[in-house]
């Protein structure tokens, strides 16, 4: 009987096995995606132990640490598990190590995974797993299969391209080449720094960066990361190399401008608000934006025009009038009596502000 294919494999009724069932499922998955499977699992437990580990998945010259947890009566795999696969990832030498169930994971577990760099595949991240998305050493969208004894191939050697000899009938062949786009290597990285593997995300986002450098999401990334932990100097650096890969969309401009601001760069920030500009409709301006050209064109000494941006932000519902009188880089129009009777304007009672903004708008 042929091995099952992915797509079997995905179809399957795998939420309502447990044990040795799921442990066998996870082998055929592995096998389906091109790796070479060690069984480590309960048909070796009597015999000489597992060490802690279902199953070793080999991909080049790389080993995966798999633990296997069953629960389909919907009980949570704990922090055993995550502790066992480690504990055994460092016993066989393995690069990774990975804990699935067909279930979910303890908050304990979930925290303890993070400590060991463990990943973690629950029910829900499952399907991606089969189809090979979520795994390190990037795995093979369908069977690497030798063509002469049709046993599973390694991995790598669907990556490389290169002429490689079956483990299992010692032939020689060459596998047809694959590839995986920017776009799939960053949402496999994407999925890990959401699930907490930081270690992993980052890896494969560095090496992203590396091969394909004109990539415009992981310098997106890192701006964004930099831009709400604050950071602006790092945040303008790449939003700087993201804008340079290609055309943005406004809430890039827009940051990036903000993180120009807050760099003392008002120069970089005004020609960028330029740039957005004359890319974007000025009705699609967000009140962040025409705050930020606010502050650029008090710090370049123009006054009425820095006025004329607040209005048009405080027209977008950005109202609060502590807003304006606490920033700092709006300390030049402080002397301006339109600055002053702005804040007035703002700090009437509700009742009169609509009337009130739609003059000072005029």
């Amino acid at each position: 009987m042929s091995a099952p294919t992915i797509d079997h494999l995905l179809a399957s009724d795998w939420q309502t096995l447990e044990g040795t069932p799921f442990e066998n499922f996870l082998a055929q998955v592995f096998d389906a995606l091109g790796y070479w499977v060690e069984r480590k699992g309960a048909q070796t437990r009597r015999t000489q132990g597992d060490h802690g580990v279902d199953l070793l998945v080999s991909a080049g010259s790389s080993r995966i640490a798999v633990q296997a947890k069953g629960l389909p009566s919907g009980g949570q795999a704990g922090v055993d598990a995550v502790r066992a696969v480690h504990c055994a990832k460092q016993y066989y030498g393995c690069k990774a190590c990975v804990a699935i169930t067909n279930s979910t994971f303890s908050s304990a577990a979930k925290d303890e995974a993070a400590r060991f760099a463990c990943r973690l595949v629950d029910r829900h991240r499952l399907p991606y797993l089969i189809r090979g998305e979520v795994l390190p050493f990037y795995p093979a969208q369908g069977a690497a299969r030798c063509p002469h004894c049709q046993k599973g191939m390694s991995v790598a050697s669907r990556f490389c391209g290169a002429p490689t000899r079956c483990p299992s009938c010692s032939r020689g062949c060459v596998l047809p080449r694959i590839t995986f786009s920017p776009a799939a290597r960053f949402e496999q990285a994407r999925q890990l720094l959401e699930a907490g593997d930081l270690a992993s995300g980052y890896a494969l986002i560095n090496e992203l960066c590396r091969t394909h450098p004109w990539y415009q999401g992981p310098p997106l990334l890192y701006a964004t990361s930099f831009y709400q932990l604050r950071r602006f100097p790092e945040a303008l650096k790449f939003y700087r190399k993201a804008i340079r890969l290609g055309d943005c969309d406004l809430l890039t401009y827009a940051r990036a401008a903000h993180a120009a601001c807050e760099s003392g760069g008002f120069a970089e920030a005004r020609r960028l608000l330029e740039v957005a500009e004359s890319q974007f409709r000025k009705a699609e301006f967000p009140a962040e934006l025409w705050i930020t050209w606010g502050r650029v064109e008090a710090q370049q000494s123009d006054p009425a025009a820095a006025l004329k941006h607040l209005r048009r932000a405080i027209r977008l519902g950005a109202a609060d009038p502590a807003r304006y009188e606490n920033d700092p880089l709006l300390m030049p129009l402080r002397e301006e009596p339109g600055f002053h009777r702005l804040l007035a304007r703002l700090q009437k009672p509700d009742g009169r502000r609509r009337e009130q903004l739609s003059r000072a708008g005029e």
